[in-house]
């Protein structure tokens, strides 16, 4: 068993040193290196995982789960923890980390904010963000609740969705326990984290629930599985070979079997019939200038899908609940603050929902840090920590203290 446990190592030390130094990067990031690092360790887990599964040392997504919760903490900024006091417990059988802060008590309720952390729907934990809560709490003065919800491939779709909605509601109806003013909760996640955040408002507002929260904070978030062509995807791909760990982690999300997963990245999933009903909500003509590169082909909604894939895996990509940017009615939501960065494939999504939001009669405000890289929130201490991540975090605090 040592002698494999050595073997993984070595090969992924050797084969993360090469990914590193051939990996190309957009020249729009700013410290390069730090951010190819970040960015090949984040490979490296999973490239552990799959040699790891291999030699019979557990399974893929668990191995991958392991590496990946100890680089993001290794990766963050610590807080003082003289500076914020944390509790492990359950609502309404959902497990979640309270954090609250320490340095400035008050005997009149405070603002709150139910978090969801990213990694895909399927990686990451409260462990993996707990310096990114922590500083929320602390800096914005706050309540912050992270919510472990269960995850794909174990639990697919709508699980994650339903534990984030159970605690959200268990939070904001017991609002008085945590000294938190129902009125003045946020709800927000990063990338994964995102969609859900959009997604747990929907599911508020259509099902009556009373009082919504006051601001949604979507950071860098995935608002769509309809289009993985986008301008931004589009520009992305220049950097990166393929859109394979994409497909992976949706298809595990929509509980789509492996064999379905290459068809998913390659943009096959989705009928024509689909395509043509939900084109309008993804305009590239409200991207600002610059933003969609010459060369840039949009997809045709007429391309024919593999037909291999079940037709209710299109149809539970474009569901709301999935993919908000496809609601046909965005009306009566939370107030947004969406932050995307600028060498994201996902940012172009963030700038459509900011738009269809504000169409709506929805306030929204966009942020956009055309320096850093999805993940960034995570990459603010230690050697690797980046002046852009922590401005990102910065900016996040900032909309916090000022609208919540």
């Amino acid at each position: 068993m040592a002698f494999k446990v050595l073997l993984v190592v070595g090969a992924v030390l050797v084969a993360g040193v090469a990914y590193m130094l051939s990996r190309p990067m957009n020249p729009a990031v700013s410290e390069p290196w730090k951010v190819r690092t970040v960015g090949s360790l984040y490979g490296i887990t999973f490239l552990a995982g799959v040699l790891g599964e291999k030699l019979g040392l557990g399974t893929q997504m668990n191995i991958t789960r392991y590496f990946f919760d100890r680089l993001l903490v290794f990766t963050s900024s610590t807080v003082d923890p003289q500076l914020v006091q944390r509790e492990d417990t359950l609502f309404d059988s959902i497990a979640v980390r309270i954090y609250r802060p320490t340095k400035a008590k008050t005997s009149s309720p405070r603002a709150g904010m139910v978090f969801y952390h990213g990694g895909g729907w399927v990686l990451g934990s409260v462990a993996s963000h707990d310096p990114v809560a922590a500083h929320f709490a602390v800096e914005a003065n706050m309540v912050v609740v992270s919510v472990e919800y269960r995850m794909a491939p174990e639990f697919p779709y709508p699980v994650p969705l339903d534990d984030c909605v159970t605690a959200t509601k268990y939070f904001i109806q017991h609002a008085a326990k945590f000294n938190v003013d129902p009125n003045r909760v946020a709800i927000g996640g990063d990338s994964a984290g995102g969609n859900l955040a959009a997604a747990v408002s929907l599911k508020l507002r259509d099902t009556g629930f009373r009082p919504m929260p006051k601001a949604q904070v979507l950071i860098y978030p995935v608002l769509q599985l309809l289009d993985f062509n986008t301008p931004s995807y589009f520009r992305a791909f220049k950097y990166q070979s393929d859109n394979s760990v994409m497909g992976m982690i949706v298809g595990y999300y929509l509980g789509a079997p492996k064999k379905h997963h290459a068809s998913i990245a390659n943009n096959l999933h989705i009928s024509p019939e689909l395509r043509k009903r939900y084109a309008p909500y993804l305009k590239t003509e409200v991207l600002p200038d610059g933003f969609v590169l010459p060369d840039y082909k949009p997809t045709d909604v007429n391309l024919q899908w593999d037909k291999t894939v079940p037709k209710d895996l299109g149809l539970t990509a474009t569901d709301i609940y999935v993919s908000p940017l496809l609601a046909d009615d965005l009306k009566n939501l939370p107030e947004a603050f969406v932050l995307t960065v600028g060498s994201d494939a996902l940012r172009d999504e963030g700038v459509m929902f900011a738009y269809r939001l504000k169409e709506a009669g929805v306030k929204a405000t966009w942020v956009d840090i055309p320096d850093t890289f999805h993940g960034c929130i995570c990459a603010t201490g230690g050697l690797l920590g980046t002046k852009s991540g922590r401005r990102a975090n910065e900016a996040i605090v900032k909309l916090l203290k000022e609208n919540v």
